[in-house]
C-alpha cells in the first residue's frame, strides 16, 4: 500500500473539518431549525435537486465538447426555445406541455441541425475562441429574441392534474 501525497492528506483532512463542522452545525441548531430539523434536511434535499439540474446542464456542455468538440454555450437558449415552443402549444391549441415534446424535439432537432451546417460547421476548423464567440452570440441573439417576443414576465403552465408538493415522509418538494 502507498503512502498518502501531501495533497491527498489535506484533502482528507479538509473533508473530515467540513464532516466535523456539518455535524456541529447540525446539532446546534437544530432546535432553531425546527425540532427535528425539517426545514435544514427540506434545505439540503432542494439544494440537492437545483444541484442536480446544474449537474445535468454542465454534463450536456461536457458531452457535446468531449465527443463533437464544439463549445456550445447556446444549449441553454436552445432549451429555451423549446420551453417557449410547449408554452405556445399550450396556450394557443391547448396541447399537453408533455405530449408537446412530440412537435417541439422535431422543430428543436431541425433548428440545431440548421444551426450546425449554417454557422458551426463552417467553424469547425478555426480556433476555438472563434466558436466560443460564436455561439455566445447565438445565445445572446436567441435570449434577446425571446425577450423581446414574450417578454420578461415570468411565465408558468398550471395543469389541472399538478400537485403543488409530493410528501416524501419527513421531507416536502415543493413544486415551481
Amino acid at each position: 500500500m502507498s503512502a498518502l501525497s501531501r495533497n491527498q492528506i489535506l484533502a482528507l483532512v479538509a473533508v473530515a473539518l467540513a464532516a466535523a463542522l456539518a455535524f456541529l452545525y447540525w446539532n446546534a441548531l437544530a432546535g432553531w431549525w425546527d425540532v427535528n430539523g425539517t426545514v435544514l434536511r427540506q434545505a439540503l434535499v432542494t439544494g440537492v435537486l437545483i444541484g442536480s439540474v446544474y449537474g445535468l446542464v454542465a454534463m450536456g456542455l461536457t458531452l457535446i465538447f468531449g465527443v463533437l468538440d464544439i463549445i456550445n454555450f447556446a444549449q441553454g437558449s436552445m432549451l429555451a426555445i423549446g420551453m417557449y415552443l410547449a408554452l405556445v402549444l399550450y396556450e394557443a391549441f391547448g396541447v399537453d406541455p408533455y405530449l408537446s415534446i412530440l412537435v417541439t424535439a422535431p422543430v428543436l432537432f431541425l433548428l440545431g441541425m440548421a444551426v450546425e451546417r449554417l454557422m458551426i460547421h463552417p467553424a469547425r476548423n478555426a480556433p476555438a475562441h472563434n466558436q466560443l464567440l460564436l455561439t455566445l452570440g447565438l445565445a445572446l441573439f436567441i435570449e434577446n429574441f425571446l425577450l423581446v417576443t414574450f417578454t420578461a414576465t415570468p411565465r408558468a403552465i398550471r395543469l389541472p392534474y399538478e400537485r403543488e408538493a409530493f410528501d416524501l415522509g419527513v421531507l416536502l418538494l415543493d413544486f415551481p
